[in-house]
């Protein structure tokens, strides 16, 4: 990473959208209080900016993404503002079914964790990558001295928003509550980094016709130099496979309209065990079937982007059930919540747009 020239534009643009997109496209914070986005960005901009920054410069992809961001949200959730185990988080009912022992809301932590990996770091990171990359080659943005800054920087994010939340809430997580959301932190760390995990080190390769490979995550060394391979024979040896095994996938639409479904369904479940487990069922199964499809040829950018799209497709709306919920139904409010599904769909817009003519190109 220590060589890597600094991006100013791309890490300015996700430390600004992953607040954003976290809490402003999902209705959680109104146009009324837009002037405390830059506040959020230790916090958010600096998670994902990190997150980014250690998948892309190990070699990993999409699937460390979201682990990792689920570690964020297991933190967030559990250690700064405790609202995985506070059932009177800000005065809202967040009540639910509860592990015995440590008072684990198990829906709400549920529900937090997957909507901070989804919205607080994965769609931002997708987004700014759709602006600023060509699709399929991805490097670090930052060097030594801009990653170690980040670092420093999440860490004053975090005890900025503890100490908010400490003055604000009359809750503080027991010493097992601390400990619990700390191995939970570690689990999902755990999954996204061990050194041969094949499920967290799934490419991001993009295939056009057959027997033509894209540039990857895994990058050339991984595929070719490490195998042994010379350039030809790795085509050749992709050209067989695809005849042989042949793989149908779902076109990009039908990949936007598939997820968009699971995730309202996710977001409608009721607050008891069976939408808890329904909702864990979900996730680790759209997770694995992502995975899945993701190593198959034929899976492209238009396919990362048409997930991306299918949380902007389901979030953007559903700010105003969450503004019903959190009682900011005013004219302003509702004029935000429109307005921030506007700007976020137009940035995917002009993302996958941007990709469309850098595939032209190739």
């Amino acid at each position: 990473m220590g060589e890597q020239k600094f991006r100013a534009v791309p890490v300015f643009g996700l430390a600004l959208l992953a607040p954003f997109c976290g809490e402003y496209l999902l209705g959680s914070i109104t146009l009324h209080d837009l002037v405390n986005l830059p506040w959020l960005m230790p916090l958010y901009g600096a998670a994902a900016l990190l997150v980014r920054e250690f998948v892309r410069g190990s070699g990993r992809g999409w699937p460390s993404i979201l682990l990792l961001g689920a570690a964020f949200g297991a933190v967030l959730a559990g250690a700064v503002d405790a609202s995985m185990f506070d059932p009177d988080y800000a005065g809202y009912d967040l009540s639910g079914p509860v592990v015995p022992g440590i008072d684990w809301n198990i829906y709400w932590g549920m529900a937090f964790i997957v909507t901070h990996a989804i919205y607080s770091i994965a769609l931002p990171i997708a987004i700014v990558e759709a602006l600023s990359e060509r699709g399929g080659d991805h490097a670090p943005w930052m060097g030594q001295v801009g990653y170690w800054s980040t670092v420093a920087w999440l860490g004053g994010g975090f005890a900025l928003i503890g100490a908010d939340s400490r003055t604000t809430e009359d809750y503080w997580p027991t010493l097992p509550q601390q400990g619990f959301t700390v191995m939970l932190a570690l689990a999902f760390v755990a999954l996204a980094y061990p050194g041969d995990n094949r499920l967290s080190r799934f490419s991001d390769r993009k295939f056009g016709t057959a027997g033509e490979e894209g540039g990857g995550e895994l990058g050339k060394a991984e595929r070719g130099v490490e195998t042994g391979q010379s350039p030809g024979s790795r085509q050749a040896d992709h050209t067989t496979g695809s005849a042989d095994r042949p793989t149908k996938l779902p076109s990009p639409v039908l990949t936007w309209l598939t997820a968009s479904l699971v995730l309202l369904l996710f977001n409608v479940l009721p607050p008891t065990w069976l939408g808890a487990t329904t909702g864990i069922v979900l996730a680790v199964g759209s997770f694995l079937v992502g995975v899945w499809l993701s190593r198959k040829p034929g899976w492209s950018e238009q396919h990362r982007l048409a997930l991306a799209a299918a949380a902007i497709t389901v979030g953007a709306p559903f700010s105003f059930v969450v503004g019903d919920f959190t009682g900011f139904t005013d004219g302003v409010s509702l004029l935000g919540y429109g307005l921030f599904g506007l700007v976020a769909g137009a940035l995917l817009l002009a993302g996958f747009r941007y990709q469309r003519r850098e595939e032209t190109a190739r």
